[in-house]
């Protein structure tokens, strides 16, 4: 029996299969493999598209395997993202009770309670934040694999990074990161064009709102526009500033960061969070503040796909 593609001769049956597996079905294909030029596809010219073909389904299969890791992280914050209500709404009922206390011993005993959800919060609010940081690092080693480079976040941090000024690069960067689960979805170009206006780079200023907002999904961009933890100095910095809208937030944020960060030096993670989220603060009782710069480092080299460290000067 002989089995022909076109005006090509295929040595075998099992050629015959997998290359129709491979849907190659032209000549301008086929001649591609015939090395010897005679028309007759032989095992030994075969071995390239083999290889080829077992490539694709090991990529196939890796793909699959990543859709599944997604999708149980998915469930995974779905689950955590309801704990977190419920810890916030026992919070709030903490905080009305307070206002009624009978006595020092029961108002002791309420702030005790209330610092414990305070913890359990910012727990539940670390367990979402990694979920989507290994889902962003998953990806982009995929894509990195995919193009045959190294791993993205490389081994050994830069004493220097210079931002590009590659807007395109950002904006896409952004809104095909985990800003998609939140307000900030599609918000790439917006971030983009305040960070330009106050002289910044846009993953620093990113990436302390993926930090301070859980990726645009707190309630406080929710309720308030604030995508920075900005307090309100009116309240002892003990309240959240509330901005008219979305875009005022982000340029009151952008603004800050410029002219009392950045103008003042300090031009690294490590100093801007220092004094931006310091350790030990009145509004931190629980000493949380403490992960914002490994945090915000960490989300910032998911964004530029760079490798610098939280002493990295950023100019």
């Amino acid at each position: 029996m002989s089995f022909k593609i076109g005006s090509f001769k295929i040595e075998t049956e099992n050629i015959f299969n997998i290359l129709k597996k491979a849907d190659i079905k032209t000549d301008t294909e086929l001649k591609m493999l015939d090395k010897n030029g005679d028309k007759i596809i032989s095992e030994d010219e075969f071995v390239d598209i083999t290889e080829l073909i077992e490539e694709d389904e090991n990529n196939e299969n890796s793909q699959n395997s990543t859709s599944l890791l997604n999708e149980q992280a998915e469930n995974q914050i779905l689950s955590l993202y309801q704990q977190l209500d419920n810890q916030m709404e026992q919070r709030r009922r903490l905080f009305s009770q307070m206002g009624t206390a009978q006595n020092l011993d029961e108002s002791k005993s309420l702030q005790s309670q209330l610092q414990n959800y305070n913890s359990q919060i910012q727990s539940t609010r670390d367990q979402i934040f990694q979920i989507y940081y290994n889902m962003e690092v998953q990806a982009a080693n995929a894509s990195a694999t995919a193009m045959g480079r190294a791993n993205p976040l490389g081994t050994s941090a830069t004493s220097s990074y210079t931002y590009s000024g590659n807007n395109e690069q950002f904006v896409n960067s952004f809104n095909n990161s985990s800003f998609q689960q939140g307000v900030l979805a599609g918000k790439g170009e917006m971030v983009a064009g305040i960070a330009e206006k106050y002289g910044l780079d846009p993953n620093l200023l990113a990436s302390i709102m993926a930090l301070e907002t859980g990726w645009g999904t707190s309630s406080a961009i929710k309720n308030y526009n604030n995508p920075g933890g900005m307090m309100d100095p009116s309240s002892n910095w003990m309240k959240l500033t509330h901005y008219s809208s979305l875009e005022a937030g982000i340029e009151a944020v952008a603004k800050n960061l410029k002219n009392n960060y950045i103008n003042q030096g300090l031009t690294t993670i490590s100093s801007i969070g220092a004094k931006y989220c310091p350790v030990g603060a009145a509004n931190d009782p629980n000493g949380t503040n403490s992960g914002w710069v490994p945090s915000v480092t960490k989300i910032y080299n998911m964004l530029t796909g760079a490798n610098i460290g939280a002493n990295t000067r950023i100019g």
